[in-house]
């Protein structure tokens, strides 16, 4: 169960919550201490699957984009300076 949690970047919190259970069963759960309940792990093995299955975006040119952004951050600054130079 943690493995699952640590692929998809949860906390044993956070499954809790989105399961609505207390954070202390999933403790239980993990320690050892009570029974994963079937349904439980096929919903972590579907939320991992899904998880796995969006492809990350690729950056075809790192250096375009990061101009862009300088390009896109000079306007603005430039659009501020002029906006209080005015007044």
């Amino acid at each position: 169960m943690e493995k699952y949690l640590n692929i998809i970047g949860w906390s044993k919190a956070e499954f809790a919550k989105a399961v609505g259970i207390p954070p202390t069963i999933v403790t239980q759960w993990t320690a050892g201490h009570r029974e994963i309940p079937p349904e439980i792990l096929d919903y972590l093995a579907n939320l991992v699957k899904a998880y796995r299955s969006v492809k990350a975006p690729r950056i075809k040119d790192y250096g375009e984009l990061t101009e862009a952004g300088r390009q896109h951050r000079s306007e603005i600054n430039q659009r501020f300076r002029e906006k209080n130079s005015k007044g």
